[in-house]
């Protein structure tokens, strides 16, 4: 097979043959064999060079191509973070992330070692936390190391609030404090997200999503319960050490000319669902920020809430955030949790100290929580836009994991399941977590048919094919593949079949899907296979083109003496015959020139004399006909009183002066007796062919009717003077021409 494909992986370098007979046609799949190793191929192959083209380094290009594949309805665009800044290379970007100790913090614990600054043991926020090393900085700054079905949504779109359903919404709040409940306005969460969603453009899901990462499922937080006034002020008067969690607290001293008791219960009635400002060190001073800028609220509404715009309502901290979220950070290129995350878009304008979180995996945890809310919906498919950073001087090969995914809420997700694909027919395996990619060639109408298992470290709920991009649907076989799929397509295209598998994994009651790639099978409709046949006839030739395996009908043929139809493979055939050619081929009109020689000849036997009757054919024919052997020949001699039939008749050859050689061949009546030298005899020569097809026809020599006695040949070879005869058959001439 010709391929104008650029393959990613090695050389294919043989074909296995697997052939499959149709209806009236002996049709073949080929399967180019490959191992695991990602290529592509026509439309996928289009779509790769299209990623490249827009400015995705091939790294990024492999990888995005298959999610492509896998969710055909997700597009992806690059954002080009050194196009932008020159000097924003990725030394720089990670130099200026990695300065300041607060901008990007891990986990104190022991369990989080691996990404501890080597140094810097100072505590941050509240104290729960040191500074991570740079390779861990780089790790999770690294795009190349998440884009997986999962953790790819740190890059998802977070602009755009239309289009979505209020069961969509609820899907992300199920089982946390937002189920159901209702707000300060009457709404319940998920209709009040859906309406900021439309209202200030920002994605409902995200809103969601964003509201469950910061606040748990249970949502215990004192910056929701509107008594947080109440927390700071116990924290401040009893000087708590640490919270009941082993937090550290940090509280001012009491009492302080700075800071009253009523200053502290004043924030009372104020909330901050999305934890505006919630930074400091210690969990008073997160806590205490977090309700001044609760206070300070959202200006741009003080005129219709009144009091400053403070958000002193739960629904009035929601839309506050989101619109705190669409201003500062989504209006100002910073719309995925990626960017929220880590500042590296210079458009924005605040050069790396305008980051949202300070928690270094927090995009990877918040963009999980987007996933599990699609995952739950089983909304994967759905369209989504996803917009990517891509750096100058990135490293070779994506930065590792420096805990090398032995933490599970660090790790990439593709680390906390395995897979393994196997095809049977036709044979093919996988490495470990990786699809299996193959070329086939098809003839259009034929099945294209694949059998496989597959095994997953989750629940494998069965397995999914697409064709062309188009809709999923189940494959036959369950959770074991036992497909086939007639291809009808017009010869030349090309098309793209991907098989998935569909998982179920569960976490608290959320029943949670994901998908992988099972089998990549680039389909090329080739040219059905075709036979030339020629008729070659004395004026004229023509041709039939066939489909391997079709048959088609022998032309009749109006030239005289026309016997068949002479293969070059050399056989025989008679006009009308159905005939399936196997290759191409020529047939030759066959003419039998058989004429009988006029007159007879007498055998000189000892006075029981013969009468022989000969008939002619070209000898090219003769000899054609019966190397076959195609051809019986035989004759009729009658009298008035009895008809001999002979086969197997004699024949010599002669040579004509022009060197045309022909072929004689002799019936010859019995001996006859003296009484019968006066009795007519007439003789019918004929050619029985016989086909390759196994029908027989006979054919009558060409002749115009005559009779002669032995008297009559007798006296006309006496009265011949060119022809000279011994004394003995002089006699016996004599005799029969004289005898009464």
């Amino acid at each position: 097979m010709q391929s104008n494909r650029k393959k990613i992986g090695s050389k294919l370098i043989s074909y296995l043959l697997i052939a499959i007979v149709l209806a009236l046609l002996v049709s073949q799949l080929i399967f180019a064999p490959s191992g695991s190793e990602r290529y592509f191929s026509g439309d996928a192959e289009r779509y790769y060079l299209d990623l490249i083209e827009v400015g995705f380094p091939k790294d990024y290009a492999i990888e995005l191509t298959e999610l492509h594949l896998l969710h055909p309805n997700w597009s992806f665009t690059p954002l080009l973070v050194t196009e932008q800044e020159s000097s924003y290379t990725w030394n720089y970007v990670i130099d200026r992330e990695t300065r300041n100790g607060e901008l990007n913090v891990i986990y104190s614990s022991d369990d989080y070692r691996a990404y501890h600054h080597p140094f810097n043991r100072e505590t941050y926020d509240s104290g729960d936390y040191y500074q991570a090393s740079e390779k861990t900085v780089e790790y999770f700054m690294d795009p190349r190391n998440f884009l997986n079905e999962a953790d790819i949504f740190q890059f998802y779109s977070l602009s755009g609030g239309s289009g979505f359903s209020l069961s969509q919404v609820e899907a992300v709040l199920a089982d946390t404090f937002m189920e159901n409940k209702r707000l300060m306005n009457g709404m319940t969460y998920a209709e009040y997200f859906l309406q900021l969603g439309e209202e200030l453009d920002v994605n409902p899901i995200f809103l969601a999503a964003k509201i469950r990462q910061e606040q748990g499922t249970r949502g215990t937080s004192p910056l929701i319960s509107g008594k947080c006034g109440t927390k700071l002020r116990d924290f401040y008067v009893n000087q708590t050490e640490k919270t009941d969690s082993g937090s550290a607290v940090l509280p001012p001293k009491y009492p302080s000319d700075d800071l009253s008791e009523k200053d502290l219960l004043a924030f009372n009635g104020l909330y901050n669902h999305f934890n505006v400002g919630a930074t400091g060190k210690g969990v008073f001073a997160i806590y205490h920020n977090a309700m001044k800028r609760a206070r300070t609220g959202t200006a741009a509404q003080a005129e219709v809430w009144g009091d400053g715009g403070a958000w002193n309502t739960d629904w009035k901290s929601l839309y506050g955030g989101t619109y705190f979220l669409k201003n500062n950070y989504i209006d100002r290129y910073q719309s995925t949790v990626y960017l929220q995350k880590f500042d590296v878009d210079s458009r924005s304008g605040a050069g790396f100290s305008h980051q949202y979180m300070t928690a270094v995996f927090g995009a990877m945890s918040e963009g999980r929580s987007l996933y599990r809310s699609f995952a739950a919906l089983d909304l994967l498919d759905a369209p989504a836009t996803f917009l990517i950073p891509v750096y100058d001087g990135m490293p070779s090969k994506p930065c590792a994991d420096p805990a090398n995914g032995t933490c599970n809420l660090t790790c990439q997700a593709t680390a906390k399941s395995s897979y393994q694909c196997e095809l049977t027919q036709p044979q093919r395996r996988s490495n470990t977590d990786e699809a299996i990619y193959l070329d086939c060639e098809v003839y259009p109408g034929d099945s294209l048919s694949l059998a496989g298992v597959v095994t997953h470290s989750d629940r494998l709920e069965g397995l999914e094919y697409s064709w062309n991009g188009g809709a999923w649907k189940s494959a036959a076989g369950g959770k074991n593949l036992d497909f086939s799929l007639p291809v009808n397509e017009e010869e030349g295209s090309s098309h793209i079949l991907v098989i998935r598998g569909k998982t179920l994994s569960s976490g608290t009651s959320q029943k949670l899907y994901g998908y992988f790639v099972y089998a990549v099978v680039y389909v090329n409709v080739i040219p059905l296979p075709r036979v030339t046949v020629t008729f070659d006839d004395a004026n004229t030739q023509t041709r039939q083109t066939l489909i391997l395996g079709e048959s088609t009908s022998l032309p009749a043929c109006d030239i005289p003496d026309f016997v068949g139809w002479y293969s070059s493979d050399g056989r025989l055939f008679p006009a009308g015959a159905d005939f399936t050619p196997e290759s191409d081929l020529q047939f030759s009109a066959l003419v039998l020139d058989f004429d009988v020689w006029e007159g007879a000849a007498l055998s000189t036997d000892a006075y029981a004399p013969r009468l022989r009757f000969s008939a002619l054919l070209k000898k090219s024919i003769y000899t054609q006909l019966t190397e076959a052997p195609f051809l019986t020949l035989g004759a009729k001699i009658s009298s008035e009183d009895e008809i001999l039939e002979i086969s197997d008749l004699p024949h010599k050859t002669l040579t004509q002066p022009s060197g045309d050689e022909w072929v004689r061949v002799d019936a010859e009546t019995a001996g006859l007796p003296a009484k019968d030298f006066s009795k007519p005899y007439s003789a019918e020569f004929y050619a029985v062919i016989h086909y390759t097809d196994g029908t027989e026809q006979s054919f009558t020599a060409d002749t115009i009717p005559f009779t002669r006695t032995a008297r009559q040949v007798a006296t006309a070879a006496l009265a011949d003077s060119s022809v000279k005869y011994s004394d003995e058959a002089r006699e016996i001439l004599n005799f029969v021409a004289t005898y009464t």
